[in-house]
């Protein structure tokens, strides 16, 4: 009796896993926008910008139009990533319009601060941001052109372990 207990628990478990295992390939997984840019000249050393300093490159999320925290690095400025978000942005097939607020990290030598800067990028037909910023850095008026890219990442296909696809590259 104890044994046929025991397998009717057994297959309980099979069972659920297995009806786990089939819900999860009704599961979406989330939209991930990314969008990269450059500004050129946007931070600088000396105490007034000179028209040849460090550019910004920054990296942005999207995920299901919910903007993620703000990646940048600066390696003509210092070594420091810099962080920041998002304060306000329009997205559409045209054009990229926004407004990005930054902690410039400070490293060893050289210090940091806040950054604001607002972009209008409008969209090529080859698919790449081409545009200008204005923004403040040190409480300086800082301007410039600015290039990026926008792309959805690639997710990886998943299988379930009855061969069935849960998920689909999204490129």
């Amino acid at each position: 009796m104890a044994r046929l207990v025991r397998r009717f628990a057994a297959g309980l478990v099979l069972a659920a896993v297995a009806a786990a295992a089939g819900r999860a390939a009704e599961t979406r997984l989330p939209e991930t926008e990314v969008i990269e840019l450059n500004l050129r000249d946007a931070l600088f050393q000396t105490p007034e910008p000179t028209g040849r300093d460090a550019d910004l490159i920054l990296e942005l999320e999207r995920i299901d139009r919910q903007w993620q925290l703000v990646i940048g690095i600066a390696r003509e400025y210092n070594v420091s990533v810099h962080l920041g978000y998002v304060k306000q942005a329009t997205v559409d097939g045209q054009s990229l319009d926004l407004e990005i607020g930054m902690r410039i990290a400070a490293d060893s030598w050289t210090p940091g601060g806040p950054a604001e800067y607002r972009l209008k990028m409008p969209r090529q037909a080859d698919g790449r941001l081409d545009g200008t910023y204005e923004g403040t850095f040190k409480a300086k008026k800082v301007t410039g052109q600015a290039t990026g890219t926008m792309s959805l990442r690639k997710i990886a296909t998943r299988v379930c372990t009855d061969g069935r696809k849960i998920s689909e590259s999204a490129n």
